[in-house]
Protein backbone atom coordinates (compact mmCIF):
# COMPACT_ATOMS: atom_id res chain seq x y z
CA UNK A 1 0.00 0.00 0.00
CA UNK A 2 1.60 3.40 -0.91
CA UNK A 3 0.89 6.41 1.00
CA UNK A 4 0.39 9.66 -0.28
CA UNK A 5 3.33 12.01 0.58
CA UNK A 6 2.63 15.78 0.53
CA UNK A 7 5.28 17.46 -2.00
CA UNK A 8 8.29 19.80 -0.58
CA UNK A 9 8.44 23.08 -0.64
CA UNK A 10 10.97 23.29 -2.80
CA UNK A 11 8.59 21.37 -5.51
CA UNK A 12 5.79 23.52 -4.80
CA UNK A 13 7.98 26.27 -5.42
CA UNK A 14 9.94 25.21 -8.63
CA UNK A 15 6.10 23.92 -9.83
CA UNK A 16 5.97 26.94 -12.03
CA UNK A 17 8.81 28.97 -14.21
CA UNK A 18 7.20 32.89 -12.87
CA UNK A 19 7.59 31.41 -9.52
CA UNK A 20 11.31 31.25 -9.47
CA UNK A 21 12.13 33.87 -11.88
CA UNK A 22 9.47 36.41 -10.16
CA UNK A 23 11.15 36.13 -6.99
CA UNK A 24 14.61 36.06 -8.26
CA UNK A 25 13.36 39.47 -10.35
CA UNK A 26 12.09 41.09 -6.89
CA UNK A 27 15.04 40.09 -4.95
CA UNK A 28 17.55 41.60 -7.73
CA UNK A 29 15.39 44.95 -8.11
CA UNK A 30 16.07 45.74 -4.46
CA UNK A 31 19.48 44.58 -4.82
CA UNK A 32 20.26 47.22 -7.89
CA UNK A 33 18.15 50.33 -6.57
CA UNK A 34 20.63 49.49 -2.96
CA UNK A 35 23.73 49.67 -5.23
CA UNK A 36 22.82 52.91 -6.68
CA UNK A 37 21.56 54.77 -3.35
CA UNK A 38 25.36 53.74 -2.37
CA UNK A 39 27.03 54.95 -5.35
CA UNK A 40 24.73 58.24 -5.19
CA UNK A 41 25.91 58.35 -1.57
CA UNK A 42 29.90 57.46 -1.64
CA UNK A 43 30.08 58.45 -5.69
CA UNK A 44 31.77 56.00 -6.93
CA UNK A 45 30.93 52.08 -7.75
CA UNK A 46 29.99 49.88 -10.47
CA UNK A 47 27.51 51.65 -11.48
CA UNK A 48 26.67 50.29 -14.99
CA UNK A 49 26.93 46.43 -12.60
CA UNK A 50 24.69 47.70 -9.67
CA UNK A 51 22.22 49.92 -11.70
CA UNK A 52 22.35 49.35 -15.86
CA UNK A 53 23.61 45.90 -16.33
CA UNK A 54 21.82 44.78 -12.67
CA UNK A 55 17.86 46.29 -13.57
CA UNK A 56 18.32 45.05 -17.87
CA UNK A 57 19.81 41.17 -16.83
CA UNK A 58 18.71 40.69 -12.93
CA UNK A 59 15.41 42.33 -12.97
CA UNK A 60 13.80 42.58 -16.31
CA UNK A 61 15.24 39.63 -17.79
CA UNK A 62 14.36 37.65 -15.31
CA UNK A 63 11.14 38.83 -14.65
CA UNK A 64 10.16 38.16 -18.73
CA UNK A 65 11.69 35.33 -18.79
CA UNK A 66 9.82 33.83 -16.14
CA UNK A 67 6.91 34.89 -18.32
CA UNK A 68 7.81 33.41 -21.16
CA UNK A 69 8.63 30.45 -19.71
CA UNK A 70 5.09 30.13 -18.78
CA UNK A 71 2.86 31.59 -21.37
CA UNK A 72 4.99 30.29 -24.44
CA UNK A 73 3.35 26.93 -23.74
CA UNK A 74 0.23 28.28 -24.19
CA UNK A 75 0.86 30.59 -27.11
CA UNK A 76 1.33 27.52 -28.80
CA UNK A 77 -0.87 25.12 -27.36
CA UNK A 78 1.44 22.56 -26.02
CA UNK A 79 2.06 21.04 -22.49
CA UNK A 80 3.71 23.30 -20.01
CA UNK A 81 7.95 22.46 -19.71
CA UNK A 82 9.06 20.04 -16.85
CA UNK A 83 10.19 21.35 -13.74
CA UNK A 84 13.78 19.78 -14.93
CA UNK A 85 13.60 21.76 -18.22
CA UNK A 86 13.53 25.32 -16.30
CA UNK A 87 15.19 24.97 -13.36
CA UNK A 88 18.99 24.44 -14.46
CA UNK A 89 18.19 27.35 -16.16
CA UNK A 90 17.28 29.45 -13.52
CA UNK A 91 19.60 28.40 -11.02
CA UNK A 92 22.56 29.49 -13.71
CA UNK A 93 20.94 32.47 -14.47
CA UNK A 94 20.95 33.54 -10.79
CA UNK A 95 24.30 32.60 -10.22
CA UNK A 96 25.52 34.31 -13.04
CA UNK A 97 23.84 37.22 -12.07
CA UNK A 98 25.60 37.44 -8.32
CA UNK A 99 28.94 36.66 -9.92
CA UNK A 100 28.48 39.55 -12.22
CA UNK A 101 27.11 42.34 -9.84
CA UNK A 102 30.60 41.44 -7.99
CA UNK A 103 32.74 43.13 -10.88
CA UNK A 104 33.39 39.56 -12.61
CA UNK A 105 32.75 39.20 -16.00
CA UNK A 106 32.61 35.34 -15.81
CA UNK A 107 28.98 36.25 -14.47
CA UNK A 108 28.31 37.77 -17.69
CA UNK A 109 28.76 34.56 -19.88
CA UNK A 110 26.43 32.52 -17.21
CA UNK A 111 24.02 34.80 -17.86
CA UNK A 112 24.17 34.78 -21.37
CA UNK A 113 24.43 31.05 -21.64
CA UNK A 114 21.31 30.65 -19.29
CA UNK A 115 19.18 32.76 -22.00
CA UNK A 116 20.94 30.73 -24.72
CA UNK A 117 19.60 28.03 -22.87
CA UNK A 118 16.23 29.50 -22.72
CA UNK A 119 16.34 29.78 -26.62
CA UNK A 120 16.60 26.18 -27.19
CA UNK A 121 13.97 25.68 -24.74
CA UNK A 122 11.92 27.84 -26.84
CA UNK A 123 12.85 26.38 -30.44
CA UNK A 124 12.00 22.91 -29.07
CA UNK A 125 8.71 23.53 -28.03
CA UNK A 126 7.91 26.00 -31.70
CA UNK A 127 8.96 22.81 -33.75
CA UNK A 128 6.32 20.95 -31.75
CA UNK A 129 3.53 23.12 -32.39
CA UNK A 130 0.87 23.29 -35.19
CA UNK A 131 -0.21 26.59 -34.65
CA UNK A 132 1.04 29.87 -35.67
CA UNK A 133 4.58 30.53 -34.84
CA UNK A 134 5.60 34.41 -35.91
CA UNK A 135 5.45 35.72 -32.39
CA UNK A 136 6.81 33.13 -30.25
CA UNK A 137 9.68 32.82 -32.98
CA UNK A 138 10.52 36.84 -32.45
CA UNK A 139 10.37 36.67 -28.87
CA UNK A 140 12.54 33.39 -28.89
CA UNK A 141 14.93 35.87 -31.41
CA UNK A 142 14.96 38.76 -28.78
CA UNK A 143 15.99 36.59 -26.08
CA UNK A 144 18.62 35.37 -27.82
CA UNK A 145 19.70 38.95 -28.99
CA UNK A 146 19.73 39.59 -25.32
CA UNK A 147 22.12 36.57 -24.23
CA UNK A 148 24.67 37.49 -27.08
CA UNK A 149 24.25 41.30 -25.80
CA UNK A 150 25.71 39.66 -22.71
CA UNK A 151 28.35 37.84 -24.24
CA UNK A 152 29.57 41.03 -26.01
CA UNK A 153 29.31 43.23 -22.63
CA UNK A 154 31.41 40.30 -20.73
CA UNK A 155 34.23 40.61 -23.63
CA UNK A 156 33.84 44.53 -23.11
CA UNK A 157 34.56 44.52 -19.63
CA UNK A 158 37.39 41.43 -19.57
CA UNK A 159 39.24 43.73 -22.39
CA UNK A 160 39.04 47.02 -19.74
CA UNK A 161 36.25 48.81 -22.48
CA UNK A 162 33.40 50.63 -21.09
CA UNK A 163 30.34 48.76 -20.94
CA UNK A 164 27.95 51.66 -20.58
CA UNK A 165 27.35 52.07 -24.20
CA UNK A 166 26.44 48.24 -24.72
CA UNK A 167 24.44 47.79 -21.77
CA UNK A 168 22.37 51.11 -23.68
CA UNK A 169 22.63 49.77 -26.84
CA UNK A 170 20.79 46.18 -25.62
CA UNK A 171 18.36 48.40 -24.12
CA UNK A 172 16.92 49.62 -27.50
CA UNK A 173 17.29 46.06 -29.52
CA UNK A 174 16.64 43.78 -26.59
CA UNK A 175 14.70 44.49 -23.78
CA UNK A 176 12.24 47.10 -25.42
CA UNK A 177 11.31 45.42 -28.52
CA UNK A 178 10.82 42.35 -26.31
CA UNK A 179 8.14 44.32 -23.97
CA UNK A 180 6.86 45.94 -27.27
CA UNK A 181 6.10 42.15 -28.71
CA UNK A 182 4.59 40.75 -25.56
CA UNK A 183 2.83 44.20 -25.29
CA UNK A 184 1.31 44.00 -28.56
CA UNK A 185 -0.21 40.32 -27.86
CA UNK A 186 -1.28 40.30 -24.80
CA UNK A 187 -2.77 43.91 -23.89
CA UNK A 188 -5.42 43.82 -26.84
CA UNK A 189 -6.28 40.24 -26.20
CA UNK A 190 -6.53 41.24 -22.32
CA UNK A 191 -9.69 43.37 -22.82
CA UNK A 192 -11.07 41.44 -25.90
CA UNK A 193 -11.51 38.59 -23.06
CA UNK A 194 -12.71 40.53 -20.46
CA UNK A 195 -15.56 42.16 -22.39
CA UNK A 196 -16.35 38.90 -24.17
CA UNK A 197 -15.55 39.75 -28.06
CA UNK A 198 -13.14 38.27 -30.48
CA UNK A 199 -9.44 38.55 -29.77
CA UNK A 200 -8.14 40.54 -32.64
CA UNK A 201 -5.96 39.79 -35.35
CA UNK A 202 -2.44 40.89 -35.33
CA UNK A 203 -0.45 41.84 -38.46
CA UNK A 204 2.99 40.94 -38.44
CA UNK A 205 4.04 43.79 -40.47
CA UNK A 206 3.79 45.91 -37.15
CA UNK A 207 5.85 44.11 -35.05
CA UNK A 208 8.46 44.10 -38.29
CA UNK A 209 8.27 47.19 -38.77
CA UNK A 210 8.46 47.75 -35.00
CA UNK A 211 11.53 46.04 -34.12
CA UNK A 212 13.10 47.79 -37.49
CA UNK A 213 12.76 50.65 -35.49
CA UNK A 214 14.10 49.71 -32.02
CA UNK A 215 17.19 48.47 -33.74
CA UNK A 216 17.63 51.59 -35.76
CA UNK A 217 17.31 53.26 -32.61
CA UNK A 218 19.92 50.53 -30.74
CA UNK A 219 22.48 50.93 -33.69
CA UNK A 220 22.38 54.91 -33.55
CA UNK A 221 22.88 54.86 -29.84
CA UNK A 222 25.74 52.30 -30.77
CA UNK A 223 27.74 54.33 -32.83
CA UNK A 224 26.95 57.64 -31.48
CA UNK A 225 24.48 59.17 -34.03
CA UNK A 226 22.07 61.18 -31.95
CA UNK A 227 20.36 62.88 -33.90
CA UNK A 228 19.28 60.30 -36.34
CA UNK A 229 18.02 58.84 -33.11
CA UNK A 230 16.22 61.39 -32.36
CA UNK A 231 14.56 61.27 -35.85
CA UNK A 232 13.85 57.48 -35.53
CA UNK A 233 12.55 58.39 -32.18
CA UNK A 234 9.70 60.44 -33.18
CA UNK A 235 9.15 58.34 -36.09
CA UNK A 236 8.42 55.58 -33.61
CA UNK A 237 6.66 57.17 -31.45
CA UNK A 238 4.10 58.26 -33.98
CA UNK A 239 3.87 54.80 -35.59
CA UNK A 240 2.93 53.37 -31.39
CA UNK A 241 0.41 56.17 -31.29
CA UNK A 242 -1.14 55.14 -34.57
CA UNK A 243 -0.79 51.51 -33.40
CA UNK A 244 -2.63 51.75 -29.76
CA UNK A 245 -4.75 54.29 -30.95
CA UNK A 246 -6.45 51.41 -32.64
CA UNK A 247 -6.58 48.97 -29.84
CA UNK A 248 -9.90 48.94 -28.24
CA UNK A 249 -8.32 49.37 -25.28
CA UNK A 250 -9.31 52.95 -24.21
CA UNK A 251 -12.65 52.21 -22.35
CA UNK A 252 -13.62 51.86 -18.68
CA UNK A 253 -12.02 48.52 -17.20
CA UNK A 254 -11.09 46.96 -14.11
CA UNK A 255 -7.82 47.68 -12.74
CA UNK A 256 -6.40 44.76 -13.75
CA UNK A 257 -6.73 46.05 -17.26
CA UNK A 258 -6.54 49.81 -17.21
CA UNK A 259 -2.72 49.08 -15.83
CA UNK A 260 -1.60 48.33 -18.95
CA UNK A 261 -3.09 51.41 -21.13
CA UNK A 262 -1.58 53.27 -18.17
CA UNK A 263 2.38 51.42 -18.89
CA UNK A 264 1.30 51.98 -22.79
CA UNK A 265 0.64 55.58 -22.46
CA UNK A 266 4.51 56.06 -21.06
CA UNK A 267 5.47 54.51 -24.37
CA UNK A 268 5.05 57.43 -27.44
CA UNK A 269 5.96 59.85 -24.42
CA UNK A 270 9.21 58.34 -23.33
CA UNK A 271 10.10 58.25 -27.22
CA UNK A 272 8.65 61.84 -27.76
CA UNK A 273 10.97 62.66 -24.70
CA UNK A 274 14.18 61.31 -26.81
CA UNK A 275 13.32 63.20 -29.84
CA UNK A 276 13.60 66.39 -27.88
CA UNK A 277 16.51 65.12 -25.69
CA UNK A 278 18.48 64.50 -29.06
CA UNK A 279 17.20 67.19 -31.56
CA UNK A 280 17.01 70.15 -28.76
CA UNK A 281 20.46 68.68 -27.50
CA UNK A 282 19.45 68.95 -24.05
CA UNK A 283 21.16 67.44 -21.32
CA UNK A 284 17.93 66.11 -19.12
CA UNK A 285 19.81 62.95 -17.86
CA UNK A 286 18.49 60.62 -20.15
CA UNK A 287 14.76 61.48 -19.22
CA UNK A 288 12.86 59.83 -22.40
CA UNK A 289 15.19 56.48 -21.69
CA UNK A 290 13.89 56.33 -17.97
CA UNK A 291 10.15 56.94 -19.21
CA UNK A 292 10.72 53.74 -20.99
CA UNK A 293 12.09 51.64 -18.67
CA UNK A 294 10.45 52.96 -15.60
CA UNK A 295 7.23 54.03 -17.31
CA UNK A 296 6.37 51.39 -19.69
CA UNK A 297 8.81 48.47 -18.89
CA UNK A 298 8.08 49.06 -15.14
CA UNK A 299 4.29 49.63 -15.35
CA UNK A 300 3.95 46.13 -17.64
CA UNK A 301 6.02 44.29 -15.44
CA UNK A 302 4.16 44.83 -12.41
CA UNK A 303 0.80 44.61 -14.28
CA UNK A 304 1.74 41.44 -16.20
CA UNK A 305 2.99 39.91 -13.00
CA UNK A 306 0.66 40.60 -10.60
CA UNK A 307 -1.98 39.00 -13.33
CA UNK A 308 0.25 35.97 -13.73
CA UNK A 309 0.44 35.53 -10.11
CA UNK A 310 -3.49 35.30 -9.39
CA UNK A 311 -4.25 33.33 -12.46
CA UNK A 312 -1.89 30.56 -11.86
CA UNK A 313 -2.19 30.36 -8.32
CA UNK A 314 -6.38 30.05 -8.93
CA UNK A 315 -7.10 33.34 -7.72
CA UNK A 316 -9.95 35.37 -8.81
CA UNK A 317 -7.98 37.78 -11.50
CA UNK A 318 -8.79 41.18 -10.15
CA UNK A 319 -6.60 43.86 -8.06
CA UNK A 320 -7.26 44.74 -4.58
CA UNK A 321 -6.16 47.62 -2.95
CA UNK A 322 -2.95 47.01 -2.67
CA UNK A 323 -2.17 46.26 -5.65
CA UNK A 324 -4.13 49.54 -7.36
CA UNK A 325 -2.43 51.52 -5.27
CA UNK A 326 0.84 49.64 -6.57
CA UNK A 327 -0.28 50.57 -10.29
CA UNK A 328 -0.35 53.95 -9.07
CA UNK A 329 2.87 53.96 -6.94
CA UNK A 330 4.54 53.23 -9.88
CA UNK A 331 3.65 56.42 -11.81
CA UNK A 332 4.78 58.45 -8.85
CA UNK A 333 8.37 56.57 -9.24
CA UNK A 334 8.29 57.48 -12.58
CA UNK A 335 7.03 61.23 -12.09
CA UNK A 336 10.14 61.27 -9.35
CA UNK A 337 12.65 59.77 -11.51
CA UNK A 338 11.55 61.97 -14.53
CA UNK A 339 11.82 65.10 -12.06
CA UNK A 340 14.97 64.40 -10.92
CA UNK A 341 16.48 64.38 -15.07
CA UNK A 342 14.85 67.73 -15.42
CA UNK A 343 16.60 69.51 -12.13
CA UNK A 344 19.80 71.62 -13.68
CA UNK A 345 23.25 70.22 -12.99
CA UNK A 346 23.90 72.94 -11.69
CA UNK A 347 21.96 72.38 -8.31
CA UNK A 348 23.80 68.85 -7.29
CA UNK A 349 22.04 68.72 -4.44
CA UNK A 350 18.46 69.30 -5.43
CA UNK A 351 19.64 66.42 -7.94
CA UNK A 352 21.13 64.29 -5.57
CA UNK A 353 18.10 64.31 -3.30
CA UNK A 354 15.22 63.94 -5.97
CA UNK A 355 17.39 60.80 -7.22
CA UNK A 356 18.21 59.11 -3.77
CA UNK A 357 13.91 59.70 -3.33
CA UNK A 358 13.32 58.32 -6.35
CA UNK A 359 15.28 55.42 -5.68
CA UNK A 360 13.60 55.12 -1.96
CA UNK A 361 10.00 55.48 -3.94
CA UNK A 362 11.11 52.12 -6.12
CA UNK A 363 12.38 49.94 -3.25
CA UNK A 364 8.93 50.84 -1.42
CA UNK A 365 7.20 49.54 -4.82
CA UNK A 366 8.84 45.94 -4.90
CA UNK A 367 8.71 45.80 -1.15
CA UNK A 368 5.13 45.73 -1.10
CA UNK A 369 4.47 44.07 -4.24
CA UNK A 370 6.69 41.69 -2.17
CA UNK A 371 4.21 41.35 0.72
CA UNK A 372 1.34 41.49 -1.36
CA UNK A 373 2.62 38.62 -3.58
CA UNK A 374 5.51 36.47 -1.96
CA UNK A 375 3.77 33.94 -0.37
CA UNK A 376 1.56 33.35 -3.08
CA UNK A 377 4.66 33.03 -5.24
CA UNK A 378 7.19 30.90 -2.61
CA UNK A 379 4.12 28.72 -2.26
CA UNK A 380 3.74 28.93 1.85
CA UNK A 381 1.78 26.68 3.37
CA UNK A 382 -0.06 26.07 0.60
Amino acid sequence: MRWYSAPSWWQRFSSQPHQLFFVAALVWSLVAMVGMLRWLSVGSGLLWLNHGWALLYALFTNAFLGFLLTVIPRYQGVSAYRTRAYTPIWVLMQVGVAVGLMGWWPGLVMVAIAMGLACRLFIGLIRQSNRDTFESGVLTLLVGVGALGSAVAAVADALGWSVDRVVLTLVWVYLLPLIFVVANKMVPSFYAVYFGEMIPSRKGWVIVVGIGGWWLMGLMEAIGYEKVQGVAALLMALFVMGMISRWKIWRKAPPILWVKPLGMIWLPVGLLLVTVETLGELNISKAGLHALLVGFATTLLIGFGTRVILGHSGQKIEADRLSVGLFIWTQVVVGMRLLASFVPLAYPKMWGVLMESAAILWLVLFMLWGVRHGRTLLRINQ
